[in-house]
């Protein structure tokens, strides 16, 4: 993400190159697991959002899971189960596009 203070954004960040054990630990989601991902299932993601407050510039990555309501292939649609804390961008109930690279962690649905 490139950072510009006068712009408030978020986006996905890829969970696989940007794995950073001093701030969360490491999820290992195998390749099995994502080809066998479907709707009802849960993901988490992180989320990079970027902004100005009363400090000053910030970047804050969160981690928030997503229900999965739709998959095609590396391609995935879900709701957002949770509000960002550092941002009112997206809110619990939004739409989240994502793909597989950006799966941090799954919980199955149980079926």
């Amino acid at each position: 993400m490139t950072f510009d203070a006068t712009t408030e954004a978020w986006e996905l960040d890829d969970a696989l190159l940007s794995r950073r054990p001093r701030f969360f630990a490491p999820t290992a989601v195998d390749l099995a697991e994502l080809m066998q991902l479907q709707a009802g299932d849960r993901v988490q993601l992180r989320l990079s959002f970027r902004g100005l407050d009363r400090h000053g510039p910030f970047l804050q990555i969160e981690r928030h899971w997503v229900l999965v309501c739709q998959v095609a292939g590396e391609q995935g649609t879900g709701i957002l189960d949770t509000d960002p804390g550092c941002s009112r961008l997206l809110r619990a109930g939004d739409r989240v596009d994502f793909e597989t690279r950006h799966i941090a962690a799954i919980r199955r649905a149980v079926r």
